[in-house]
């Protein structure tokens, strides 16, 4: 049960994450008109955010990727970074939100962040790792019994003459 929520709080954490890149991704062509019609603006800078807006989104998106990773192999990576990398969407969240005003990106980084906290508080030890596999295995293997078994032939029986049909 544990190893479950601790999936299901991953895969929740990747999915916003993900959602997240998308909208940016997608966004980045209404940036780029924007930033167009800006004169006044030096082309250091109109370069630095159209570069920032495709890191961050490209950032979010490997998060994601990596937060898959972490929920299908639990011990791929060490619950210290697991735990870093949440606090970095925090604190991202909470920067966007104070600058940018993002209640959309705020929201989905701190869902993120969360899920990511609390799964890494259900992070599954070695044991839960070994008894999942093996609860895995026995629920592919079906069970064997005497119905299942095929019937013994007797051991004084001799086995067919394959000459007997010329």
């Amino acid at each position: 049960m544990k190893i479950t929520l601790y999936r299901y709080c991953m895969l929740f954490a990747a999915f916003a994450l993900l959602a997240l890149a998308i909208f940016y991704f997608i966004t980045f062509t209404g940036v780029v008109n924007e930033l167009s019609k800006s004169n006044d603006m030096s082309p250091f800078h109109r370069n630095s955010i159209r570069s920032l807006w495709l890191i961050f989104a490209s950032q979010n998106l490997l998060f994601a990727l990596l937060y898959f990773l972490v929920a299908s192999k639990p011990r791929a990576m060490s619950r210290e970074v697991i735990v870093i990398c949440g606090l970095l969407q925090l604190v991202a969240a909470i920067l966007i939100f104070y600058f940018a005003r993002s209640t959309t990106t705020m929201y989905l980084l701190s869902i993120a962040a969360v899920f990511v906290l609390v799964g890494s508080m259900l992070w599954p030890t070695e044991e839960d790792v070994a008894a999942e596999k093996l609860r895995a295995a026995a629920a592919v293997t079906p069970a064997i019994s005497a119905t299942t078994l095929p019937a013994a032939t007797p051991a004084t029986s001799l086995p067919p003459d394959d000459n007997s049909g010329l």
